[in-house]
């Protein structure tokens, strides 16, 4: 049943972005291929109603990797789309660490992140492992000081739009709970409990 809901999804997006019948057919016969990989990365108790995006969903996760990846709107994040969304996190940012993330979610070895399969995958059923949150430990620890301080991330959540506000709800209700010497900043034992299962 999840494979139904993953072909219409698809169905969906591409009428969605007024694709042809051919180009429908294309899309489905590139991305099927991912969707083995998505139902390995789903967890048991994911009901068929959470598996199935509707199209006002579909509508808003599209505007949400455009808006903040795709800034070109061709539905691939290539290398230097990835480059910029990352320097919100650090400007440091390597080109070993933006080919890793990109490898990471690039199911199809195309070099790009695609919306569909890949950013829908990472949506659908993030990948909560210690890879993944070592790769975000490393992103948000903009200084290489070992730790993620409450000062990056509230600079971090301010360079990906949030008011400071926003910023500053997230950082102490979801990032620094984790803080449990209480210094104001996280060292990668801390860190890692926010990510991994």
């Amino acid at each position: 049943m999840q494979n139904l809901h993953y072909v219409m999804s698809v169905i969906a997006f591409t009428l969605i972005v007024g694709a042809t019948a051919s180009s429908i057919r294309n899309v489905l016969k590139t991305n099927f291929q991912g969707l083995e990989l998505i139902r390995k990365r789903q967890q048991d108790d994911v009901t068929e109603q959470e598996a199935c995006f509707s199209i006002p969903h579909l509508e808003a996760l599209k505007h949400q990797f455009i808006d903040y990846i795709d800034k070109n709107g061709d539905g691939h994040a290539s290398f230097e789309e990835v480059e910029d969304y990352l320097h919100n996190y650090n400007p440091e940012v390597n080109r070993e660490q933006i080919d890793e993330f990109i490898a990471r979610r690039d199911n199809d070895g195309n070099g790009v992140i695609d919306f569909i399969p890949d950013y829908i995958m990472e949506v659908s059923s993030p990948d909560y492992s210690q890879r993944t949150a070592k790769e975000w430990f490393n992103l948000e620890d903009v200084n290489q000081d070992g730790y993620v301080s409450k000062d990056e991330l509230l600079k971090i959540a301010l360079n990906v739009g949030m008011n400071m506000e926003e910023a500053e709800q997230t950082v102490l209700g979801y990032y620094m709970r984790a803080d449990e010497n209480g210094d104001g900043k996280l060292e990668w034992n801390e860190y890692k409990t926010l990510h991994l299962d």
